[in-house]
């Protein structure tokens, strides 16, 4: 794939939708435990099906790790995780905003009923499904902007994005919200 232009004055790069792909080594590697990745997205208003905005696995459920995606089609995220042999997926039960800048958070917590859920814009939102509690090591590489193999290219910007060893609570989501791509405010 091709390397995303990077968006003047912001820590965010515009991806194609076609090509565009950024993929680090293998790092983040998150076991059984709880994790959050805190990205800002904003989709082009043209794109369509389902897209992968970053994570670190393929499509297949033989695929260990875990992705989050947004379906241009319904305006809902996905996560998706899986072990090896099963793949579980969970999507948002609210809408985002294609053209709109959005704070997206995906929480794997254990501590959740569902095992996990996303924040969008500082709100906890509900899911549907369960975030899959097997280990999602895997040695595939973390990519931004579509999917390791490559398929499943992100139309729009994608930046800021932060992976914790810990299911984020909502005043640290919140103080991420408050500190936008390319302003400075303390996270509280």
């Amino acid at each position: 794939g091709t390397i995303p232009v990077r968006i003047s004055g912001m820590n965010m790069c515009k991806f194609n939708g076609s090509t565009d792909i950024i993929k680090l080594s293998d790092i983040y590697r998150v076991g059984t435990g709880d994790f959050s990745i805190s990205v800002w997205a904003s989709m082009d208003s043209s794109a369509t099906g389902l897209q992968r905005v970053c994570g670190k696995k393929g499509i297949a459920a033989a695929n260990v790790g875990y992705s989050i995606y947004w379906n241009a089609d319904t305006n809902k995220l996905m996560h998706s995780t899986a072990n090896g042999t099963t793949a579980n997926e969970y999507y948002t039960t609210s809408t985002l905003t294609k053209g709109e800048l959005h704070h997206i958070v995906m929480v794997r917590d254990s501590s959740d009923s569902n095992k996990g859920y996303f924040y969008i814009d500082g709100v906890k939102i509900s899911i549907t499904g369960q975030v899959n509690s097997s280990s999602l090591d895997s040695a595939d590489v973390f990519s931004i902007g579509a999917t390791p193999d490559p398929m499943l290219y992100f139309n729009g910007a994608i930046g800021d994005i932060h992976i914790f060893n810990k299911a984020l609570s909502q005043s640290e989501v919140l103080g991420l919200y408050y500190s936008k791509p390319g302003l400075t405010f303390p996270i509280v």
